[in-house]
């Protein structure tokens, strides 16, 4: 594996840490109501994450 493959595959690791650790967060302090609202708009960024992580 390439040095810029490993460090593109840690990177979207970690990043999909820290979208694990928004959801959480999401759900502990954000009004219920605004939650729905909030999964639209950082759904399409985890799925780009996943994606990318499925690529290595």
């Amino acid at each position: 594996m390439s040095p810029t493959r490993t460090g593109r595959t840690a990177f979207l690791a970690a990043a999909s840490g820290h979208m694990e650790q928004i959801r959480r967060a999401v759900l502990d302090h954000v009004d219920p109501e605004k939650i729905g609202e909030l999964g639209d708009i950082l759904r399409p960024i985890a799925e780009g994450l996943r994606a990318g992580l499925s690529r290595g």
